[in-house]
């Protein structure tokens, strides 16, 4: 079993929040506990978000306990009654996500108060807000979630996996190997999983990013899905074609040269395509390095070529007296050279698109230093200009 950074730092945060409550001899810790569990969010983003949304609604169920404690008492009526009143305050300022914790500021408020309303109340509210404050630092300081590298890790699995199905389906047809059912449903099966992963890391990184930038990348990473998922189900249409013929029994009158020429050019196309497939992510994926993204130019002009070349095959094999009146076979050869062709297009596409991300990270990265250069050159100006003027201020005084 394998614990994740949240669960220790949900810990950590419970711990911190109980500790200062003892220091500070506050009273109620149970409440900051609860506050620092609720408070702790998947991405960094949401936790400052979500955090200022909590503080708020905090503030709003404390100002509602107290004045319901102050004015009707402390009793269960009245207690259901804020709360209904505190959830539809939050409703109406669309402070959905926060009604949890305002509910318990509620509770806190004016349940089993001792001593004066005011001050019991104000400590209660103080508790939990600090329970808050404790849970979004914890999550901000210590290892904090990186949904970034979480989604590309699952998209360079998903990659891997549409390549394994690829060469195994266009294999079941260039060699006439045939496939197994099951197999191939497990397969497939593996495929849709992995895209729902995909598409529930996207997600959690467009939620955290989308608060943080215009948002370029969310939709790159969003293309680059699409595509892979339109690659999925042009593999799909290699299979469905060529379990077609094959349970036709087909037995062409003639193997013919065009036809043997057709199966040669679209095993290079297969080849040339996964190697177009394999370097773009590579090169994404490993520091961004030239000669991967140039291996999978190099990739993308050979599949081009090859795709130009099919064409000609296929229609001079249908020209072939041999063969002519095989108008079925010429169909399905020809679906399968289309499908081969636009999962081409759609890797190419991908390329292009990781090529974005990388000179968005570069750009980035660039500006960082240029920006760091820009301060350190402020502050020396700035340290030049102070000595100057401490230099004339000591030559005024010499003079008086």
């Amino acid at each position: 079993m394998t614990i994740g950074p949240r669960v220790w730092k949900t810990g950590l945060a419970v711990t911190l929040a109980l500790l200062v409550c003892e220091k500070l001899n506050l009273p109620s810790p149970i409440f900051a506990a609860i506050a620092a569990i609720v408070a702790m969010r998947p991405s960094v983003a949401q936790s400052i978000i979500d955090g200022g949304y909590r503080i708020i609604a905090t503030i709003i169920g404390g100002i509602i306990g107290f004045l319901v404690l102050y004015y009707f008492g402390s009793g269960p009526f009245t207690i259901g009654f804020a709360v209904i009143l505190a959830i539809l305050i939050c409703n109406g300022l669309k402070l959905q996500e926060a009604i949890v914790l305002t509910g318990i500021t509620v509770s806190a408020v004016m349940v089993d108060v001792q001593g004066d309303p005011f001050t019991y109340a104000w400590q209660r509210l103080l508790v939990t807000l600090l329970g808050i404050v404790i849970g979004i630092t914890v999550n901000l300081v210590f290892f904090p979630p990186r949904s970034e590298e979480a989604l590309q890790k699952e998209i360079k699995k998903l990659n891997y996996m549409l390549k394994s199905f690829y060469i195994y389906v266009a294999n079941g047809f260039l060699h006439s190997a045939g496939y197994e059912s099951q197999e191939v449903e497990d397969k497939t099966e593996k495929i849709r999983l992995q895209f729902e992963e995909v598409r529930r890391k996207f997600f959690e990184f467009k939620k955290e990013l989308g608060y943080l930038t215009s948002g370029e990348k969310i939709k790159i990473y969003e293309k680059i899905v699409s595509y892979y998922y339109l690659i999925f189900e042009r593999i799909q249409g290699i299979y469905l074609t060529e379990w077609n013929r094959s349970n036709r029994n087909l037995d062409l009158k003639e193997v013919t040269p065009e036809y043997e020429e057709i199966i040669k050019i679209c095993k290079q196309l297969l080849a040339a395509t996964i190697g177009l497939q394999d370097s773009q992510t590579d090169y994404y994926f490993l520091d961004h390095d030239k000669d991967l993204y140039d291996f999978a130019s190099s990739c993308s002009d050979e599949s081009h070529k090859l795709i130009k070349r099919l064409r000609s095959k296929i229609s001079q094999w249908h020209l072939a007296d041999i063969n002519r009146e095989n108008n079925l076979s010429f169909l399905e050869i020809s679906h399968i050279g289309y499908e081969m062709e636009q999962i081409y297009r759609y890797l190419n596409k991908s390329k292009d698109l990781f090529r974005k991300l990388a000179e968005l990270e570069e750009k980035k990265s660039k500006n960082r230093v240029k920006n760091f250069f820009l301060k350190v050159r402020v502050r020396k100006g700035a340290r030049e200009t102070r000595e100057v003027q401490g230099g004339e201020g000591s030559e005024q005084r010499s003079v008086h």
